[in-house]
């Protein structure tokens, strides 16, 4: 359901129930979504927040499961437009502060899972709708050093990898798709200012080789794929959500303050 003349989409986010398996998905969808839809838009299609462990993805990528299961959501009235790839394992029943982060963006386990959530995003968006994927702010907080440059290389040069692989896929497919790095407290990206930081550091300037390559992909000359700076910034942009951890008296001046002057900030850096 899209709703107001911001087109605002009203959804139903299905992280909230624990599953395990692709059949325990549509049944989460079957007992909760289904019915919240029929009380708020029973008329109108219905957006989902569609939240998919690394391992309910892979039984997606079967030939013929993703087709099936666009069609499970056409005969309810459910469309996807925005995936929860931030938890990739297990999200209920266990302690979830630390490895919610596992595996983080220094490995290829989190890119191979982001790039599977794309596809499948690619493959249930209703034409002319505008995709997104949440993800995890690079990394757990105690995990990585800020002096780490090694690590930081290979973080921003996967976050590059994927950010043009959604550019590839909008250019050839004409889908487009965003991928959402959401800042965390105690994540490596904890509040706006990490995140300004990272886009004008790491993914638009570069200290090392590697960063220096992903400069090179991101700023205004074309990179080897042919996506411009512009291009590829479609494609990574800021989440809206951002929860700001609470640093003292200035909590009182209100998240939407912290928000509105983030944004502004993220504008400058992209």
């Amino acid at each position: 359901m899209i709703a107001g003349h911001n087109r605002l989409h009203l959804s139903y986010c299905t992280n909230i129930h624990p599953s395990s398996g692709l059949a325990a998905v549509r049944d989460n969808l079957e007992r909760y979504t289904v019915p919240v839809k029929a009380r708020l838009s029973p008329e109108a299609p219905f957006g989902v927040g569609l939240r998919l462990s690394a391992a309910e993805a892979q039984e997606l990528m079967v030939p013929g499961a993703l087709e099936a299961f666009r069609i499970f959501l056409d005969q309810r009235g459910l469309y996807v437009f925005t995936m929860n790839g931030f938890p990739y394992g297990a999200f209920h029943g266990q302690p979830v502060k630390a490895q919610v982060h596992a595996p983080d963006w220094r490995s290829e386990e989190r890119v191979q899972y982001t790039l599977h959530l794309a596809r499948i995003l690619a493959g249930l968006l209703p034409s002319g709708v505008n995709g997104g994927i949440s993800t995890s702010p690079l990394s757990y907080r105690g995990w990585v050093a800020p002096d780490d440059e090694g690590a930081w290389e290979v973080m921003t040069s996967n976050i590059v990898r994927v950010v043009e692989a959604l550019a590839r896929m909008h250019e050839q497919q004409g889908v487009l798709i965003h991928l959402d790095v959401e800042p965390e407290p105690d994540g490596l990206l904890e509040c706006t200012g990490d995140l300004v930081g990272f886009f004008r550091n790491d993914c638009c300037r570069g200290r090392k080789r590697t960063r220096a390559a992903a400069r090179r992909e991101c700023r205004s000359r074309k990179s080897a794929d042919g996506h411009s700076r512009a291009g590829v910034f479609r494609h990574l942009p800021r989440r809206r959500d951002v929860r700001e951890p609470c640093r003292g008296p200035a909590q009182v001046r209100g998240r939407r303050d912290a928000h509105r002057e983030g944004a502004g900030q993220l504008r400058a850096a992209c």
